[in-house]
């Protein structure tokens, strides 16, 4: 037996063996393919609940398969379509009117936006590079050690083949290199 097959008893589901009339059929009456997806659907459920805390586990309550299981820990985390729906909305507010804080350092700052961007992901809503660029030039104040800078880059550079981790590390640089000549 291979990861394939367990992974596909998580995909396909697993339902146990019955007989003509709908009752559960006996072990010894399965098929060796019948033991090998009851196996398959076996191994997969505890490698997902082996990866699992017990509160995890408690939050997933009953289930009959690792397709079951897998769905259960899905909408768990992810929620339902109206709480991702919501989640969304929440996110993208919170990315549009992403502002840098008082006294947060480029690096703080930058947790924080991918916080903000990982959880978008995670919920399947992508945003394009060159708008969480913009979103990102746009939340440093126009104070004297920033505007300049902003602006700088806002005009030499095509924002759309900036990468956001480079970004970040210039402006870091930056801020470095302030905080040297104070």
């Amino acid at each position: 037996m291979n990861d394939i097959e367990n992974w596909f008893s998580v995909v396909d589901g697993f339902e146990m063996p019955k007989d003509g009339s709908g009752a559960p059929l006996s072990t010894k009456d399965w098929t060796k393919e019948m033991a090998k997806k009851a196996q398959a659907n076996a191994k997969a459920t505890t490698t997902l609940q082996c990866g699992l805390s017990k509160e995890q586990l408690s939050k997933v309550g009953p289930f009959n398969s690792a397709k079951e299981l897998w769905e259960k820990l899905i909408e768990l985390n992810e929620g339902s379509s109206e709480s991702r729906r919501a989640k969304r909305d929440l996110l993208l507010g919170q990315l549009q009117t992403f502002t840098m804080k008082t006294n947060e350092t480029v690096s703080q700052m930058h947790g924080r936006f991918k916080e903000i961007v990982n959880g978008l992901h995670v919920i399947g809503e992508k945003i394009e590079n060159r708008d969480l660029v913009r979103y990102v030039l746009q939340s440093f104040p126009r104070t004297t050690l920033w505007a300049s800078m902003v602006d700088a880059y806002k005009v030499s550079r095509d924002l759309s083949l900036v990468k956001l981790d480079e970004l970040f590390c210039e402006f870091e640089l930056h801020e470095q290199a302030n905080m040297v000549s104070k």
